[in-house]
């Protein structure tokens, strides 16, 4: 079964991704991270997808859950 995630292109230059931590008062407070393996993984696309819309230049990555885990880009969302 796979899992998903996604990215945001920051202002660097840098692909980031959302990982837990700090909470803020709302849904989207992320922390974020450049390391792919450190991401949150959600089992449902269209939750990603509903997340990520809320962010510039995101792109929607399918994650294998065998070992090693493998990360492919699905969807570019401008």
């Amino acid at each position: 079964m796979a899992s998903y995630t996604f990215s945001t292109l920051g202002k660097d230059g840098c692909r980031y991704y959302p990982t837990r931590g700090k909470s803020g008062p709302g849904l989207l407070d992320f922390n974020w991270t450049t390391d792919i393996d450190k991401a949150i993984h959600w089992f449902e696309q269209d939750d990603v997808e509903t997340i990520a819309i809320e962010f510039c230049n995101t792109e929607i990555i399918e994650i294998t859950n065998t070992e090693p885990l493998e990360y492919k880009i699905i969807k570019d969302m401008e």
